[in-house]
């Protein structure tokens, strides 16, 4: 661990626990704004902060460049339902325009301790990619794991990274 920089002395990536330490440490809390998101990696590693152990909560990260640029969230307060409906499709595609988005991933948390989606999970992304341009991937997220959809419904389950990915710059 490198004291001075605030970061663990591994190449080419910041542990992820150090990260969030450091950005509570100097700015009170942690801010997804400006971070790296370019692939699903990248966004679940990032978007640990969020997970809920009580309710599912389905968020959309708009990304320019690679760069996260604004977020909005919704919930039903359930544990195990999220929904995409219709007003929200406006709001996202309303939030691309004004933001200057280039792009999207939809997220949401699985509070059951597993990051295998649904078949609904697998549909609502089917429908949403179809219906709003700028899609790039639905990530579901677990304290131990995380799972990609893409836009035709497929799955695929992966680790949570503990440390940004090499080819990436390192996490602030």
């Amino acid at each position: 661990y490198d004291s001075d920089r605030g970061k663990a002395a591994i190449p080419g990536g910041t542990l992820l626990g150090n990260s969030i330490w450091k950005d509570f440490q100097e700015n009170g809390g942690s801010e997804l704004i400006g971070k790296t998101a370019g692939i699903p990696s990248e966004l679940a590693l990032a978007a640990q902060i969020l997970r809920n152990p009580y309710f599912e909560v389905m968020r959309v990260f708009f990304v320019k460049d690679g760069k996260i640029i604004d977020h909005t969230a919704w919930t039903s307060r359930l544990p195990g339902a999220v929904n995409f409906p219709d007003t929200k499709k406006t709001e996202v595609l309303a939030r691309m325009t004004t933001s200057g988005a280039d792009g999207y991933y939809l997220l949401h948390n699985h509070p059951n301790g597993f990051s295998t989606p649904s078949s609904k999970d697998e549909q609502l992304t089917r429908d949403v990619a179809d219906q709003m341009a700028g899609f790039k991937g639905h990530v579901v997220i677990d304290h131990n794991e995380y799972s990609v959809i893409d836009k035709h419904g497929v799955s695929k389950k992966f680790n949570t990274p503990t440390q940004q990915p090499q080819h990436a710059p390192e996490v602030a």
